[in-house]
């Protein structure tokens, strides 16, 4: 097993993972001020 190299691919998704749900929260947030969690 490649660790170092699955490392990498997981790191690649959990990056590209947390800009999608930031982005998705900045756009809900300035549409619905309400939902805070």
């Amino acid at each position: 097993m490649d660790w170092i190299g699955l490392e990498r691919i997981l790191n690649r998704v959990h990056i590209g993972v947390h800009r999608f749900l930031r982005d998705l929260l900045d756009n809900h947030l300035h549409g619905i001020k309400q939902m805070e969690v």
